[in-house]
């Protein structure tokens, strides 16, 4: 017996349409709007040239006293290293956020090197945020705050959306909480 049958079996299953239920159990995941990776992308090269400035100061000050040219091959070198992996990094990011909407609320898998899973009950949601930065509104994105009830990771941002989508989305997290008031 699959998981949908049992869930039409459930006591809950009786109340909704089967169509519904059978929607819910069959959610696929959906990825970061495709703009969101310019997003990714600038975010990576710029926190990697500032990291990277640091072993590039260092070059100058200690290999400086050697030879000029040597200073500028070894900056060049650290400078293209960092900007690539930041570029590499960035699309690995995107590739591995996904997100469902289903009727019992959200989940969100992410990350490239720490892998995360959140679920966030509708019942959870105190309320929602939505936040555009300079870049997400040049790019048309907008990043969903969703608080919850509870201290520890209380806020949960998801970032990369489309204006429209993370509006739809924010609707569907706090459908009928007004009724349950």
């Amino acid at each position: 017996m699959n998981t949908i049958d049992q869930d039409l079996g459930s006591p809950d299953a009786a109340e909704a349409p089967a169509e519904q239920v059978v929607a819910e159990a069959s959610a696929e995941f959906e990825p970061a709007a495709p703009a969101a990776i310019w997003s990714m992308r600038l975010t990576a090269l710029l926190l990697a040239l500032l990291f990277a400035s640091g072993p590039m100061i260092a070059v100058l000050v200690l290999v400086g006293a050697y030879s000029a040219w040597a200073d500028y091959l070894v900056l060049g070198l650290i400078a293209l290293l960092a900007l690539r992996l930041a570029w590499r990094y960035a699309a690995a990011r995107h590739r591995r956020f996904r997100f469902r909407l289903d009727g019992r609320g959200l989940e969100i898998h992410r990350g490239v090197i720490w892998h995360s899973e959140i679920r966030v009950l509708r019942s959870r949601v105190q309320h929602t945020d939505l936040s555009h930065g300079p870049l997400e509104r040049r790019l048309g994105l907008a990043s969903l705050l969703i608080h919850t009830a509870g201290t520890d990771n209380a806020t949960i941002r998801l970032a990369g959306l489309a204006e429209a989508r993370a509006r739809a989305v924010r609707d569907a997290l706090l459908e009928g909480h007004d009724e349950r008031l």
